[in-house]
């Protein structure tokens, strides 16, 4: 009897882990179909820049979060509601003027990489953009 039920915990623990290892494996799986199938953005750091720019000067923050890469859940509503709260406070033209005007470009040692630095007027970084790129396109990966 007692030899049974232990063999009965052990199969089900085992059955648990196996589906647990399928839903995990599914859900990774799916998250990446999503980011190799993220298309929306430039060819160039500088390509993606400037069409980000463009989507903050037309008001349209959803288009504007799609140039940046997914989390790690494959969701951008974190940025997009960061772009929200710069679009009710009426600064979205303003942000898109100063990337446009003062982001100075910044290589990185590493080619899947790059960065824009806005300067202060004291002349120390205030603003830091990093791009990187995905299977396809260069994605912004924080501001």
């Amino acid at each position: 009897l007692i030899l049974s039920l232990g063999f009965g915990v052990y199969y089900g623990i085992s059955l648990y882990r196996y589906r647990t290892d399928l839903k995990y494996l599914a859900d990774y799986n799916a998250y990446l179909d999503q980011f190799k199938n993220d298309n929306i953005g430039g060819k160039t750091p500088e390509e993606t820049l400037k069409m980000f720019v463009s989507a903050l000067k037309k008001g349209d923050t959803e288009l504007a979060s799609q140039y940046f890469a997914l989390d790690d859940n494959g969701s951008r509503q974190k940025w997009l509601d960061y772009l929200n709260g710069v679009k009710t406070k009426g600064l979205l033209a303003t942000m898109a003027s100063d990337i446009e005007k003062e982001a100075r470009a910044v290589k990185s040692d590493n080619p899947n990489q790059f960065y824009y630095e806005l300067m202060n007027p004291s002349g120390t970084v205030g603003v830091t953009i990093d791009l990187a790129k995905n299977a396809n396109v260069w994605k912004i990966i924080g501001i």
